[in-house]
């Protein structure tokens, strides 16, 4: 009976694969032969898909969500202990109320445009990870055009903001290919914004409420998480996942979460 238990907890790796996939992948993942870490300099090109929810007081107290194509491009730089990352992208859809869709012909021409710059400086390796902490500078401004409003169909948001980051990466062999995983999180502390006010809605000669903002009137996080691939002479291809959850307190009150997957080539030059 003793041999048939101790039979019982023995595995292997093909067991784990064929009944969890999932716990194979950890487990190889944690395994697997570590490859030096990437230097030089990288253009980015890459192409996605963005979906966004927005619930802005400036322009209805109904939450609008849409579908939008997504463009960007980027530039980055790594060596033994400093990361840099400068990413500009573009995303255009429509939305539409997320109450009485069906019943409404309301919807909002959206456009959104993020510029992201990050450095970083690794300060810890533990276990094959590389840690990073830094500063990020994450900009956007988001612009809409509703389809109903004659008066103030014209409602926008710029914010310019200044924080921490912190991040991980690690390389790692898979299917004997050799891949990466890096995961950034960006906290903004200090943020100037531009929005539409109840008297001048519009781009005239101000605008109608702008200022300076800190942690407590307004909060945002991104996170951005890249499965990398490399390529035989030193390129990459990225699936980025991109989280960013935005909520701005002053006058009229906005609030938005998004969503970007995209595909990305990356060149060494």
């Amino acid at each position: 009976m003793i041999g048939d238990g101790v039979t019982g907890l023995c595995f292997t790796f093909e067991t784990v694969k064929r009944q969890c996939p999932i716990c194979f992948f950890i487990i190889a993942l944690l395994c697997v032969n570590v490859h030096a870490q990437p230097s030089g300099d990288y253009l980015k090109f890459g192409l996605g898909y963005s979906y966004q929810t927005v619930l802005d007081q400036a322009m209805s107290p109904v939450s609008y969500s849409g579908h939008f194509g997504q463009l960007s491009i980027g530039y980055s730089s790594q060596n033994e202990k400093w990361l840099s990352e400068l990413e500009i992208g573009g995303n255009g859809g429509l939305q539409y109320p997320d109450i009485g869709r069906e019943e409404s012909s309301r919807q909002t021409l959206s456009l959104l445009s993020r510029l992201r710059y990050t450095l970083v400086r690794q300060w810890a390796e533990m276990n094959q990870w590389r840690f990073y902490t830094g500063l990020s500078s994450m900009n956007s401004f988001d612009f809409r055009n509703h389809s109903n409003y004659v008066n103030s169909q014209t409602n926008y948001l710029a914010l310019f903001a200044l924080g921490p980051s912190i991040g991980v990466q690690r390389e790692f062999s898979m299917l004997k290919r050799r891949w990466g995983l890096q995961v950034f999180t960006d906290l903004p502390i200090a943020g100037y914004y531009l929005r539409p006010g109840y008297i001048k809605p519009f781009f005239n000669d101000e605008v109608g409420s702008k200022g300076l903002v800190w942690w407590g009137e307004f909060f945002q996080i991104n996170t951005h998480t890249d499965l990398i691939y490399y390529l035989e002479n030193e390129n990459q291809l990225r699936l980025i996942y991109n989280w960013e959850y935005l909520s701005l307190e002053p006058l009229n009150k906005s609030q938005s979460g998004t969503h970007q997957f995209s595909l990305c080539a990356i060149f060494k030059f």
